[in-house]
């Protein structure tokens, strides 16, 4: 095993102490584990304008917002540079921005296709970010597509006390989404 290896595996020095030069020695590289959580969302379906949010209930007190567990330990930190989606139709074309929060934000006024407004008011503290997607990869049982941080190379955050999951809420980024459509999200997430 090289000494590379030997210190993404076993977290070994990548020199012995009497290696150094000049009193300088390389740190040992910190590498978390890559974990592969997933989350669905069975959308009520319809036309929605941009901004509506995607549910999966027309009913606000219904709705509930699907959860990815992204950290190892309770209120353990986590990186999530991107979502691989899955949709159960081939319709081309469709857009979802993805918000990540820290708690499940409370829905007291709106349900699916409401103004997505609403849903993110009083819900700042624990905001992490949002993913973009389109689901433009086309096969004969569904499509799929890769979300991206819509801003940065991946979402950073701790998981809230006593929970290793992330709450997701939908956003329409375009018009049409089928009734009933299963979507699935698997997560690329590192933990601490």
């Amino acid at each position: 095993m090289s000494q590379l290896q030997n210190t993404v595996l076993t977290g070994a020095p990548l020199v012995e102490p009497d290696d150094a030069v000049g009193g300088y020695r390389p740190e040992v590289l910190a590498v978390g584990s890559l974990v592969n959580p997933t989350a669905t969302l069975t959308a009520v379906g319809g036309t929605y304008a941009v901004g509506d949010l995607v549910a999966n209930s027309t009913t606000a007190a219904s709705v509930a917002h699907p959860t990815l567990a992204v950290a190892r330990n309770p209120a353990g930190s986590f990186s999530l540079p991107r979502l691989r989606c899955r949709k159960s139709t081939n319709a081309a074309g469709v857009s979802l921005r993805i918000h990540c929060f820290r708690n499940a934000p409370a829905v007291a006024t709106t349900g699916d296709n409401g103004v997505l407004a609403s849903v993110l008011a009083g819900n700042a503290a624990g905001y992490f970010g949002a993913l973009d997607v389109t689901f433009d990869q086309i096969f004969s049982d569904g499509a799929a597509g890769v979300a991206v941080p819509k801003e940065g190379s991946a979402i950073f955050g701790k998981a809230a006390a006593g929970q290793t999951n992330i709450h997701l809420v939908f956003e329409a980024r375009s018009t049409t989404i089928g009734s009933g459509e299963v979507f699935t999200f698997e997560a690329e997430a590192l933990q601490d």
